[in-house]
């Protein structure tokens, strides 16, 4: 095994890799920052990080419409912000918030 330092091959490739996920991380972070801001005005349910509130929509389809019912009536038919993965959706209750 060819080691470069005080570091394996692997061990080089393995650091690499996880400097290189977290710069592009960041760097998207950093470009939609205005969009996160906005995001973060909504109500909603607490998001985890890479995976959102997916957790939601693991259940059986009756249990994650009762949760999704569940939700609009904690946050009061308004509109909610949930992210399923890196991607934001809103979703709207009331057909008077469309217009």
């Amino acid at each position: 095994m060819q080691m470069y330092g005080k570091l394996s091959s692997p061990e080089l490739i393995i650091y690499t890799s996880v400097v290189l996920i977290l710069a592009l991380w960041f760097h998207w972070r950093w470009k939609h920052r205005y969009f996160l801001d906005l995001a973060e005005k909504l109500p909603g349910p607490p998001s985890y990080p890479l995976i959102g509130t997916t957790s939601m929509f693991t259940h059986t389809y009756d249990e994650t419409i009762a949760k999704l019912k569940e939700n609009a009536e904690q946050y009061n038919y308004e509109p909610v912000g949930t992210w399923i993965g890196p991607i934001h959706y809103v979703s709207v209750v009331k057909p008077e918030d469309i217009q």
